[in-house]
């Protein structure tokens, strides 16, 4: 799911309904693809440290990177 900011930025996060088990798919997968250090203990965004959280991250990483999700 992606959606706009009130600075007209776009940002996409895991959907609500997603399943731990497919969030960490996902998260296996796009980390396989790109850079997720960020989300590796001691990176700036590993806090919260939960899949869904560490998920919006490489799905939203995707999206910049990559314009798709």
């Amino acid at each position: 799911m992606c959606t706009n900011s009130v600075q007209g930025k776009t940002w996409c996060v895991a959907q609500s309904q997603a399943t731990e088990p497919k969030l960490q798919q996902v998260l296996d997968y796009r980390c396989g693809q790109l850079d997720c250090k960020e989300i590796q203990p001691g990176g700036s965004c590993f806090n919260p440290n939960t899949v869904r959280n560490h998920a919006s991250y490489a799905i939203d990483l995707n999206f910049q990177i990559n314009g798709i999700f």
